[in-house]
């Protein structure tokens, strides 16, 4: 993590994310769809999850 590496630290984090797929319901195959929430909701989780392991100053030992 490049701001812990410069700072020593991480006070702040701040987390966004949005996609959509275009299409009608009906034509959406089941990737198309299940990808929206993995980038909307997943991603921005993952990286508050370890964002507030580094600002307690700890790090999971793996993923």
């Amino acid at each position: 993590m490049a701001v812990v590496q410069r700072h020593g630290r991480l006070d702040v984090a701040f987390n966004n994310a949005g996609t959509c797929v275009l299409g009608k319901v009906a034509d959406l195959d089941r990737e198309s769809w299940e990808w929206v929430p993995a980038v909307n909701l997943t991603e921005v989780w993952l990286s508050m999850k370890y964002e507030i392991w580094r600002m307690r100053g700890r790090v999971p030992a793996s993923s």
